[in-house]
């Protein structure tokens, strides 16, 4: 489901005389009584789809994790006969997560729950694939009961693989729900993981290629130990292609590689929360093999546990404890707090519309890494903070920081604007893009790839604003990495 950033903000260049007038305005426009109209359904080839109609695009929405347990054995599997597609792994994510979701509320019970249920309003979100073609949907579940795999296929050589069986053991739909069970075999090992891999509905979503989504979760479970052990070119081929399709898709590696695994790589990359990168393992002047080395895209350098006080402070906006550790363990503890004073000085300021969402406003400004020098008001008294040091910073250093903080600007001026304005822009932009991939949606707002966003942005930034001088870096270089309003 789309959702729309705040109808006016408070940088809005509306005049509205306090923050009761803004709630009036806000609500008669979402009420469709203001001049700012709802957005209306309108019906395509391809099912429902949001249309504007004086709304704002939803391009750059940050979206809560949704993590759960996936047992190493259910992400190690090859497909006795063609590799699974992206579809299949999407909706097998999400009916693993909901089982075990609804293992743990009847965890109580005498008897384990052996047989689970999802509506199909719960589907389409949970995998976002959208469609409203419940016979496109009924087929994808219907394939999984006929696919065949060998489960944790890695430990094949030691003789610990799992006899064969299919994905689900039978499912039926109704107008509403479907209701499915899963191989006596295997169920267990489902909702009681013992060996399991972290595996984030979030970033599952985001994946456009079945092999992207296949790499990330065999190699992402190896995050501890920053690298997977050897595979194979004959096992690595049988994960990404099938059993059967191994042996006539792609026969050289050269084939295999460009096709499959660098295009995976690449994705993996762009839309997870992790680096990957092949090490290839040479036999004379054959691949013998393909080790994958895995890191977190942001790690702590500094201290081995978050910081209690800091979790308590996150945990005052309403980020449940385990929520804030995790963020302190992903991301810079500066980062953290650089993203927190700025949700304090926003929610401190005189006359400012009130944060409807005080947890996802400060996921955003985390993820976005939005900082502020203004000191939050406690009952006049002001803290100062010291600019950022730049000493010894090449001026291509600060051009490039200059440039991601223009960037996180016009992403804030972006979505101030209202329909037509940003509608007007994302056709300008389209024009004057070559690259098709990197073009956006501007009649149904499909939300762009990551690439797609910061081409845009980075174009909105020179549209808006025009290029850097050196006057703009000097004064940049004086405030400690932040923007200063030039006239």
């Amino acid at each position: 489901m789309v959702e729309f950033p705040p109808l006016i903000s408070e940088r809005s260049t509306l005049k509205i005389q306090n923050v009761e007038e803004l709630r009036v305005v806000n609500k008669q426009a979402r009420s469709g009584d203001g001049a700012v109209k709802t957005t209306k359904r309108t019906r395509t080839k391809s099912g429902t789809s949001l249309t504007p109609s004086g709304k704002q695009a939803a391009l750059f929405e940050v979206e809560a994790p949704e993590p759960f347990k996936k047992a190493s054995a259910a992400i190690h599997i090859s497909a006795k006969h063609k590799a699974l597609t992206l579809a299949q792994h999407k909706v097998y994510n999400a009916l693993i997560a909901k089982a075990l979701e609804q293992h743990r509320e009847h965890a109580d019970l005498d008897r384990p729950r052996t047989r689970f249920q999802i509506s199909w309003v719960a589907l389409n979100e949970a995998t976002g694939l959208n469609t409203n073609n419940r016979d496109y949907m009924r087929g994808v579940i219907n394939s999984l009961i006929g696919c065949v795999v060998n489960w944790d296929y890695l430990e094949a050589d030691r003789g610990e693989v799992w006899a064969a069986t299919g994905l689900l053991a039978d499912a039926d739909v109704d107008r509403t729900n479907i209701n499915y069970e899963f191989s006596a075999k295997i169920r267990d090992l489902l909702v009681h993981p013992e060996m399991y891999a972290t595996i984030d509905m979030r970033i599952v979503r985001a994946f456009t290629r079945a092999a992207s989504l296949v790499l990330w979760e065999n190699v992402v479970r190896f995050e501890g130990i920053r690298k997977t052990a050897e595979l194979s070119m004959e096992t690595l081929r049988q994960l990404f292609l099938g059993q059967e399709a191994e042996k006539t898709l792609y026969p050289t590696y050269k084939e295999f590689n460009r096709n499959v695994l660098s295009p995976a790589i690449r994705e993996a990359n762009e839309v997870s929360d992790h680096i990957i990168t092949a090490q290839e393992v040479r036999e004379g002047r054959r691949v013998s093999a393909i080790r994958f080395a895995v890191s977190r895209k942001h790690q702590v350098v500094h201290g081995d546990a978050p910081d209690a006080d800091l979790v308590a402070t996150l945990a005052s906006l309403g980020i449940p404890n385990s929520e804030a550790r995790k963020l302190l363990s992903s991301n810079p503890e500066q980062d953290v707090r650089d993203a927190l004073n700025y949700v304090q000085v926003r929610q401190s300021k005189m006359g400012a519309a009130p944060i409807d969402n005080v947890p996802a406003y400060f996921r955003k400004a985390l993820s976005e890494k939005w900082k502020t020098q203004e000191p939050v008001q406690n009952n006049g008294k002001a803290e100062s903070r010291s600019p950022t040091p730049t000493g010894g910073t090449t001026e291509h250093e600060v051009r490039d920081r200059f440039n991601g903080a223009r960037v996180n600007e016009a992403r804030r001026y972006f979505e101030e604007l209202n329909a037509a304005e940003q509608v007007a822009l994302m056709t300008k932009y389209n024009e004057w893009q070559t690259h098709v991939k990197w073009r956006l949606d501007a009649t149904h707002f499909k939300k762009p790839s990551a690439g797609a966003q910061k081409a845009f942005l980075s174009w909105l930034a020179v549209d808006t604003w025009g290029e850097p001088t050196t006057e703009d870096l000097f004064h940049f270089m004086l405030e400690g990495g932040q923007l200063v309003p030039r006239g």
